[in-house]
């Protein structure tokens, strides 16, 4: 298994960069430690941006460090904090504007990539004798090759989700973490080639990691909602969790039994009540 590298930190499916600030330096920075999303899955991509970020704060440490040792009055010191402080995040707010363009460049290589691989597979079909090129009435290309429309992961619906629900934080959490969980175990299944019986062999394959039904029901209207959304999207005409069969909730256990009399008397009449013997083994009055 492979070291854990320093400054890199991944929450459900997204690394982020994390630093801990040097504790005479806390007040003037206002935070303990200093953390960024890296808007990335790709530990590839993360690991080379974590430590960019990691030598631009080190630097800033020692920038910070050098400025406290030269400064002769406490105004001076003052003013060159507050300096300080502006150049910390102009630095920070550069680095996250750079992190996003090399997300977006990045996606649009992603979508370059499958468009070529689309174009390659139709180029193959239509050099075939006999075959005749259709004309499509809702998705032509300039060169009348209907192509197949993108399929997509549920959490690609997640942003849409977001941007219309504008849910808590924690709520987001639970959401990607049903979304990937959802995704791992039924890895090569996309929204559009969801049906029913995959929903049903989602819940069969969380009871078998003996889940609550309290927790399997949570992560099915998760993952309902999401669907509902892909409706709207018109990536599916209707939402294949719907109508599915949850699990019932578990048999609550038999009540405890409680002591008879005979026993109770046994215990009571034994020398750690009737004669005051304390074990060793049990810790005194314990």
């Amino acid at each position: 298994m492979s070291k854990k590298m320093p400054f890199l930190h991944r929450r459900v499916d997204t690394f982020f960069y994390r630093i801990s600030v040097p504790l005479e330096l806390r007040k003037t920075i206002g935070c303990r430690e200093m953390t960024m999303s890296l808007r990335t899955s790709d530990r590839l991509i993360a690991q080379p941006t974590a430590l960019e970020l990691a030598a631009i704060s080190k630097r800033l440490f020692f920038d910070l460090r050098k400025i406290m040792a030269n400064s002769n009055s406490k105004l001076d010191l003052m003013i060159r904090m507050k300096i300080a402080q502006e150049q910390i995040k102009q630095r920070w707010l550069k680095e996250e504007h750079e992190a996003e363009i090399n997300r977006l460049q990045e996606t649009m290589r992603s979508e370059r990539k499958l468009h070529k691989v689309q174009l390659d597979i139709y180029k193959e079909i239509v050099q075939k004798p006999g075959y005749v090129i259709p004309v499509s009435s809702h998705s032509e290309t300039s060169t009348g090759i209907d192509l197949p429309l993108k399929l997509h992961k549920l959490s690609d619906l997640i942003p849409t989700w977001i941007s219309i629900q504008n849910p808590a934080k924690s709520s987001i959490v639970a959401f990607k973490f049903a979304a990937s969980r959802f995704e791992k175990l039924l890895p090569q299944l996309h929204v559009e080639t969801t049906k029913p019986e995959h929903i049903n062999d989602f819940i069969n394959k969380l009871l078998g990691m003996d889940l609550n039904p309290k927790t399997i029901s949570k992560d099915h209207s998760m993952i309902s909602a999401l669907l509902n959304i892909a409706i709207s999207q018109k990536w599916i005409k209707e939402n294949p969790a719907t109508g599915v069969k949850l699990p019932s909730k578990k048999v609550s256990k038999p009540p405890v039994r409680g002591y008879r009399i005979d026993e109770m008397n046994s215990i009571f009449n034994s020398p750690v009540f009737n004669k005051g013997e304390r074990p060793k083994a049990g810790k005194g009055e314990a």
